[in-house]
């Protein structure tokens, strides 16, 4: 989803971009949107099928991919940091504080919230609501608290 945010972004500034960059950018967002509309569509056929048990073991298995994964920069972000103040080395005397604060996104709602909230995944979060094996995910997804079933 956030390379989704970054093809939206690079689209909105087409104009001083390169044009490649930009075309890379219109399909890369093109199969994005195909990826996410398959997976939303074969969830609920997979997922209603599977006995109980998988679909719990599934569901904590998810959020250790999303903690792991795809929640706040963990190894490559202090990679990016490490690299950064090796390239500016007037960094070097803040690399400590940009560490910081890197390790501090995990704890941020609202950087959580600017990843995954109902608003930039409105259906994927109705799947989750609609599953209870899915409903502790807002342990690691700040921005998703479940809603009643309707």
């Amino acid at each position: 989803m956030r390379l989704a945010l970054l093809s939206f972004e690079v689209l909105r500034q087409s104009e001083q971009l390169d044009p490649r960059m930009v075309d890379w950018q219109r399909s890369h967002l093109a199969d994005e949107t195909n990826h996410l509309n398959l997976g939303e569509a074969l969830l609920p056929l997979y997922w209603d099928a599977a006995p109980l048990w998988m679909r719990w073991l599934n569901g904590r298995l998810l959020r250790f991919v999303i903690r792991e994964f795809l929640s706040a920069p963990k190894r490559s972000g202090v990679r990016v940091i490490e690299y950064l103040v090796k390239e500016c080395p007037e960094l070097t005397r803040r690399k400590a504080e940009l560490l910081s604060a890197m390790r501090g996104l995990d704890r941020n709602p609202r950087f959580h919230e600017s990843l995954y909230s109902r608003r930039i995944v409105p259906k994927t979060f109705a799947l989750f609501d609609r599953y209870t094996e899915f409903h502790h995910l807002g342990k690691r997804l700040w921005g998703y608290s479940p809603e009643a079933h309707r």
